[in-house]
């Protein structure tokens, strides 16, 4: 019986051993992957945002203005890279066009709050 219990740890060990510690693979950043899927998520971001950023501006008779520019701010530098992938890909007149369109959203943003909130 001892001698089971000790070959079952020496196999336990040995196999622990084998493995070599290995690390779970990182999780992936946006910046990992292509073009396109980051396309997708940012124009996806970018309609959140903006969602966000409304129902956030109409809900309060006194906006948070952090909050509010921060979210501008958001929608602004998703644009931003919108417009670089387009840059890189001009062939592609669909993507050009979530560039305009993107900064557009940037720009109702920062249209919508500048009365109220100097970001």
């Amino acid at each position: 019986m001892i001698r089971l219990c000790g070959i079952s740890l020496l196999a336990l060990f040995l196999s622990a051993c084998a493995s070599g510690g290995a690390q779970p693979p990182a999780p992936l950043s946006v910046s990992d992957l292509p073009d396109l899927e980051r396309l997708i998520v940012y124009v996806n971001s970018i309609d959140q945002l903006s969602r966000q950023l409304d129902q956030e501006y109409q809900a309060q008779a006194r906006p948070d203005c952090p909050k509010l520019c921060g979210l501008a701010d958001n929608i602004c530098s998703l644009a931003e890279k919108i417009c670089l992938i387009a840059e890189r890909n001009p062939d592609i007149l669909k993507i050009e066009r979530r560039c305009q369109d993107g900064l557009k959203s940037c720009q109702k943003g920062r249209a919508q709050l500048d009365p109220t909130c100097p970001c």
